[in-house]
C-alpha cells in the first residue's frame, strides 16, 4: 500500500511541475512578443518622416507582424494548458498528455517566430547602416 502512495504522489508531483513549466513559459513568451510588438511600435514612430524609413520600412512592419504573430500563437498555448490540467483533474492522462504537446507546439512556434521577427528587424538595420 505505501509503494501506491508513493507512485501518486509522485505523478501528482509530474502533472504539477509540468503544469507550472507550461504557464511560465506561456507568460514568458507573451511578455517577449508583446514588448517586441510595442519596441517595433516606437520604432516605427521614431523613424517616420526619416529618409531611412522608406529602406528599412518593409523590414520593420513585417518583424512587428511576425512579433504580433507570436503573442498570438500564446492564445492557443494557454486554452490548450486549461485543458491539459482539466485532462489531469479528470484522470484523463491521454488526453492530457496529446493537450501538453500542443501547448508546447503553440509555444516553439511563438518562439520560432519571435526569433524570425528578431532577425528580420536585425538585418533591416544592419543593412541601412
Amino acid at each position: 500500500m505505501e509503494k501506491s502512495v508513493g507512485v501518486e504522489e509522485d505523478r501528482r508531483r509530474f502533472w504539477n511541475s509540468a503544469d507550472t513549466s507550461i504557464g511560465e513559459a506561456i507568460k514568458s513568451l507573451f511578455l517577449l512578443n508583446a514588448g517586441s510588438v510595442i519596441a517595433m511600435l516606437g520604432f516605427i514612430q521614431a523613424m517616420l518622416g526619416k529618409p531611412e524609413w522608406p529602406a528599412l520600412k518593409p523590414f520593420v512592419l513585417v518583424a512587428g507582424l511576425l512579433f504580433l504573430i507570436g503573442a498570438m500563437a500564446v492564445i492557443p498555448a494557454f486554452s490548450n494548458r486549461a485543458a491539459f490540467a482539466m485532462g489531469v483533474i479528470r484522470g484523463d492522462p491521454d488526453d492530457a498528455i496529446k493537450r501538453y504537446g500542443a501547448s508546447s507546439t503553440y509555444l516553439v512556434i511563438s518562439l520560432l517566430v519571435f526569433m524570425a521577427g528578431a532577425v528580420l528587424a536585425g538585418v533591416g538595420i544592419a543593412l541601412k547602416l
